[in-house]
């Protein structure tokens, strides 16, 4: 949550909060069997069972009281996180294959890093609608490429974010703990 809501203040001066009856949260937390709502937009849940992600996901959609016209959308940051459990990696590379190719009732925005399982994830991304690469210059500099729009092959140029460097650094110092967090308790599962 801390990464999502300082991506969106610092990047896009947005403050978050104050939609909490639009937006909600899952932590992901794999010591956990389940999951449970843990204050009025916040869950946690085990997101390497795949049951899990689709349980706690209509929960939250049923939870709100106004569904806008535009439906739900998904967003997942570092969802690559998974793939770190030797347990459940295939289940998980095969399960979100299937909800990026068939899932049309909500949209999705999933983010990986390309730096870990980088030959897996091509099937999360051929699967996808639309494909965005980002990355980061030696002098903390964003880039990012269009490769795909709308299951269409779109070659773009590779441009130059404006983003200020203090902002990116920020962003990669909460993603690094976060991390270095997950990582080592992933590995073990």
């Amino acid at each position: 949550m801390k990464l999502v809501k300082t991506s969106l203040r610092r990047l896009y001066d947005l403050d978050i909060d104050k939609y909490s009856n639009k937006v909600a949260y899952i932590q992901f937390t794999p010591t956990l069997d389940n999951w449970n709502k843990v204050a009025k937009n916040i869950w946690e849940a085990n997101l390497l069972k795949s049951e899990v992600w689709d349980n706690v996901v209509d929960d939250i959609e049923k939870s709100f009281p106004e569904r806008g016209d535009l439906g739900t959308l998904v967003f997942a940051s570092a969802l690559n996180l998974l793939l770190f459990s030797p347990t459940y990696q295939k289940l998980n590379l095969n399960k979100f294959e299937r909800i990026i190719r068939e899932d049309k009732i909500r949209t999705y925005i999933i983010s990986v890093s390309t730096s870990a399982f980088k030959e897996e994830i091509k099937s999360w991304e051929n699967a996808a609608d639309n494909l965005m690469f980002a990355r980061m210059g030696q002098s903390m500099e964003l880039y990012l490429r269009i490769t795909k729009i709308n299951n269409k092959e779109a070659y773009s140029k590779e441009i130059r974010v404006p983003v200020k460097k203090e902002i990116l650094e920020e962003i990669k110092e909460v993603a690094e703990s976060v991390r270095n967090k997950q990582i080592p308790k992933l590995m073990k599962i």
